[in-house]
């Protein structure tokens, strides 16, 4: 689970990275090409790391959500060595 959150949190600086050149470029050249491409490529490399991220959040959820019902579960039933006393 750590290497999807540090992929996810790479996908950001990269998204960082290509605004910042594309923050360059415009300053240099506003009709230029590269300018919408590095653009293009910082919104769908932060989609990308907010995919990842939310799949992290969701999975931790569910692991928590899964530990509460077992824990509910032994609370709520007996032990095997009493479940054949009777």
């Amino acid at each position: 689970m750590d290497g999807f959150a540090r992929c996810a949190y790479r996908r950001l600086e990269l998204a960082h990275v290509y605004r910042d050149t594309a923050n360059e470029l415009c300053s240099e050249d506003d009709h230029n090409p590269s300018v919408k491409f590095f653009r293009n490529k910082a919104y769908y490399e932060k989609v990308r790391a907010s995919a990842l991220l939310e799949m992290l959040a969701d999975i931790a959820h569910n692991k928590s959500m899964e530990s509460q019902q077992a824990a509910n579960s032994q609370l709520t039933s007996p032990p095997e060595t009493e479940r054949f006393l009777c």
